[in-house]
This record gives C-alpha cells, sequence and structure tokens, in this order.
C-alpha cells in the first residue's frame, strides 16, 4: 500500500473527492491530499489534459509527494480507458522530461493515471451487493452485471429507489462499496487498486 500521507490525488470532481474522502477515511483512517483538474469533458484530449493539470503536478513533484494518482473519467471517448491512461500518463512524464531534474525513473515511480470506463459511477455499481446495504436508496431486487463500458449514471439511476443526487447519494454509496468486490466486476476499478498498490 502507498503511504497516503505522502501522496495526491488528482481528480475530476468535487462529489467524486467527497465520496474518496469518506471512503478512506473508512477503510484506512487517513487520506491523500486532494486537487480538482481542471474540466475533463469528453472532447479533452490527452494533451489538452495534461496541459490543465500541469501547475497541480509541478507542485506535487515539488513538495513533500511521492505519489501522485490521476484519477479521471473516460466518458463517451471512443479510446479504452487503459489506452487513455497510459496516453496521458506518457505525454504528462515526457512533459516534464523536457522541463525538470526528475528523471524517467523518478516520474516513473511517482506517476500512475487511472480511468474509470466510462465514469465514476462505474466504480459505485461495480458492487450491487455492497450499495444494497442501502436499502433506502437501493432497490434489493438488483442483480451484479459487468457495467464497465457503460453509462454508470444511468446504470446506478436503474438501481436506485430514489432519484440519484451526486452530491448527497456518491459518497454514501461508495461507502458501501467493497473493494474485493468492486475488482471482480470492473477491470477499471482493478487498475486503481492496483496503482495504490494495495
Amino acid at each position: 500500500m502507498i503511504d497516503l500521507s505522502k501522496a495526491v490525488f488528482v481528480m475530476d470532481g468535487p462529489s467524486d473527492i467527497r465520496a474518496f474522502t469518506e471512503k478512506f477515511q473508512k477503510e484506512f483512517g487517513t487520506c491523500p491530499e486532494f486537487r480538482k483538474a481542471p474540466s475533463n469533458g469528453e472532447d479533452v484530449t490527452p494533451e489538452g489534459y495534461v496541459n490543465g493539470i500541469r501547475g497541480i503536478i509541478d507542485f506535487a513533484l515539488n513538495s513533500k509527494f511521492m505519489h501522485i494518482l490521476c484519477v479521471l473519467d473516460r466518458e463517451k471517448r471512443t479510446i479504452s480507458a487503459s489506452d487513455l491512461a497510459e496516453r496521458i500518463r506518457d505525454e504528462l512524464i515526457s512533459i516534464i522530461l523536457k522541463n525538470t531534474k526528475f528523471t524517467h525513473k523518478d516520474l516513473d515511480e511517482k506517476i500512475k493515471v487511472v480511468v474509470a470506463d466510462r465514469m465514476f459511477e462505474n466504480w459505485i455499481v461495480a458492487d450491487i451487493e455492497g450499495i444494497k446495504s442501502k436499502p433506502k436508496l437501493v432497490n434489493q431486487a438488483v442483480v451484479q452485471e459487468k457495467y464497465d463500458g457503460r453509462s454508470g449514471v444511468k446504470m446506478l439511476k436503474e438501481c436506485m429507489t430514489v432519484n440519484y443526487d451526486k452530491v448527497c447519494h456518491a459518497k454514501i454509496l461508495f461507502k458501501a462499496v467493497s473493494f474485493d468486490r468492486a475488482c471482480q466486476n470492473s477491470p477499471s476499478f482493478q487498475n486503481f487498486i492496483s496503482a495504490l498498490d494495495v
């Protein structure tokens, strides 16, 4: 497991950050630091994403952080989640190498990129049994499926007994997700757990 006290996560939005904060406090009793990336819509290229987060990465590299993890959504991009993660990481390392004292080995060890396929909600529905522990929110008849690559928000809405409100519900439901079960049902979540070295 990476040292979370020396880790910074660059994430898409405040709801994701709140959900991860609560989950990490529950599971590990501590959290990494979080930074919000600029907009990451489906039209943002890997190069555009890298340019948007470059200031955050420079700050992190020159601070106490030993681990930098960029977590973003694939959205409706046609490129696969794993290929998008690889392109962003390669672009990020390439740009930093041109302008800093860090070696390729330094950056390879410090920087990881993980892409949810297609959005953060896909990681919530990767453990239907877990979220069914919230019976006031989740239909108890829902059966686990493989949801990666589909609209996680749409799938989650179909599972819920109330209207899904990301600000209110994402943190509650993600807190109920078992990492082990989510890894079995979501290759992109497995990539996230692997990046944590759990």
